[in-house]
């Protein structure tokens, strides 16, 4: 699973790589995880959770998908996701 920022740039700000033998799995995503160091959670006001399966492995073109619904940096939250659709090229984002 991987957060992005709303609003911000498309790639993830922070990841945690699964298997699908994981799953059901409780994720807690931090700037600890983050992919690059001038792009942490803490840098930017909400990040849409993702959650994506992919047979081949490869996080960029996942088969299945769940999305999130925005959630503040500010505070700790939780949020269940359902990896439960195709996943498709998403509109252009605000």
């Amino acid at each position: 699973g991987f957060a992005r920022a709303v609003g911000g740039p498309p790639m993830p700000l922070a990841v945690k790589r699964l298997t699908v033998a994981d799953l059901p799995a409780e994720v807690s995503l931090s700037d600890a995880d983050a992919m690059m160091p001038q792009l942490k959670l803490s840098g930017f006001p909400q990040v849409e959770l993702v959650a994506r399966v992919s047979r081949a492995g490869n996080a960029i073109s996942g088969e299945w998908i769940g999305r999130g619904k925005p959630l503040s940096t500010a505070q700790s939250s939780a949020q269940a996701l359902t990896i439960d659709g195709p996943d498709q090229p998403q509109a252009a984002r605000p």
